[in-house]
């Protein structure tokens, strides 16, 4: 199954920043063989470019995060409600059913 982000995980932005300007100046060409200015056409891609900037900037922030290495997830904690069901189910097991344990205080 792939997202928007599964490009991320298997090119670097260096990668597709290359693919994106050999795409984009054979796109130019191609209109450009069709009789329209090549100026034209590079200036929408240009206008289009600044519109999703703010875009891939967000995407490249993404990139260099996961690129960083995984970061320790903190333990998920019990629900107040499942605590509640394994008081119920099990009377007498309280805060062990989760493995906790509760501090004696003297």
């Amino acid at each position: 199954k792939t997202n928007r982000y599964t490009i991320l995980w298997k090119h670097s932005p260096d990668e597709l920043q290359a693919a994106w300007a050999r795409l984009r100046e054979t796109y130019i060409n191609i209109w450009a063989m069709a009789g329209f200015s090549r100026e034209g056409v590079a200036s929408r891609l240009r206008a289009l470019e600044d519109k999703h900037r703010a875009c891939r900037h967000r995407l490249l922030q993404r990139w260099s995060m996961a690129s960083a290495g995984p970061r320790p997830r903190p333990r998920p904690q019990p629900r107040p409600q499942a605590l509640a069901a394994a008081r119920r189910a099990q009377p007498g097991a309280g805060m062990g059913a989760f493995g906790l344990k509760k501090h004696r205080t003297s």
